[in-house]
């Protein structure tokens, strides 16, 4: 999947803005 590869390229401090968005990304996709 492109967000485990994303993951994998992102840095730790950046790690918490990513997941916040992806948990958004998530949420809409849902509806």
């Amino acid at each position: 999947m492109m967000i485990l590869e994303m993951k994998a390229v992102i840095k730790p401090s950046q790690f918490s803005a990513i997941d916040e968005a992806i948990r958004t990304v998530q949420f809409i996709d849902h509806r």
